[in-house]
């Protein structure tokens, strides 16, 4: 899987992001936060060879005692 071999090196996917967000947790030289605070993230992703803009959100519709909305 493209995602997992990716995880082999965490600087690539880091370099998905269009915005700079630092890794890890915040420490006091760096107290920007470590996710945006509207939820919203922009990405550059290859659909079919070619590289597209994409916002998405960290938002997931769940259901009550249940999973995710829209997973299988």
């Amino acid at each position: 899987c493209s995602l997992a071999a990716l995880a082999e090196f965490p600087a690539l996917i880091h370099s998905l992001f269009l915005d700079d967000w630092p890794c890890g947790a915040p420490t006091a030289a760096d107290a920007r936060p470590a996710a945006d605070a509207s939820g919203l993230y922009r990405l550059r992703l290859s659909k079919h060879g070619q590289w597209v803009d994409v916002a998405v959100d960290d938002f997931f519709p769940c259901r009550p005692g249940s999973g995710p909305v829209f997973s299988q």
